[in-house]
């Protein structure tokens, strides 16, 4: 049984899906409100878009139309006091949600990694917005509870759960500011995504 990879955007994992090495097929374009899936011999890879509905929906129906034991997902984090440097990889341990209407929190067993574990030498808390967390004020609330953020994290967590599914989350630093440039620090990222061969293979 394959692996599921989920990240937010194409930028995120460009190099990846183009390595030769790791050799994805693109077997599902992403048309309208449809996801992208590619595909290898032991991953699925989906992009699901920005934010927490797409996110939860692209889960939903990734484990209604797919076959998959595991999964993991990957991607950009903005650092609201994790300590960590540009470009540092963490898994992620306790995922929270920002937004009020939804306080439920999720605490991950690091056991559930499985071989994932190897990725990054960090563990780390993440809390996740329906909007980036981007001024002074956001931020500084979010670093009360957590050291990353991003907008989708928590909802693959709520999914997999709600479905019985097993997930990791991999973040990597790409902000620490309200100035940063973040699709150009996703872009300057991209080749270190390759390394992760074990994410890919």
């Amino acid at each position: 049984m394959k692996t599921a990879v989920f990240l937010a955007t194409r930028r995120e994992a460009d190099e990846a899906l183009g390595c030769r090495e790791f050799g994805f097929v693109q077997i599902r374009p992403d048309v309208f409100a449809d996801f992208e899936v590619w595909e290898n011999d032991t991953r699925y890879v989906f992009i699901s878009g920005v934010g927490l509905v797409n996110a939860a929906a692209c889960f939903a129906w990734a484990a209604k139309n797919y076959d998959f034991d595991f999964s993991i997902n990957v991607g950009a984090a903005g650092d609201v006091g994790s300590g960590l440097n540009f470009g540092d990889f963490a898994l992620i341990e306790k995922s929270v949600c920002l937004e009020p209407y939804n306080p439920k929190k999720i605490v991950f067993d690091i056991s559930k990694f499985g071989d994932f574990g190897a990725l990054a030498k960090f563990r780390k808390s993440l809390g996740s917005a329906s909007r980036p967390v981007v001024s002074e004020k956001a931020r500084a609330a979010a670093g009360r509870v957590c050291e990353l953020v991003d907008m989708e994290g928590y909802a693959f967590a709520r999914a997999a759960e709600a479905l019985g599914k097993n997930i990791a989350l991999l973040k990597f630093v790409s902000d620490f500011s309200p100035s940063c440039d973040i699709p150009k620090n996703i872009e300057a990222l991209r080749s270190k995504m390759n390394d992760l061969k074990s994410l890919w293979i």
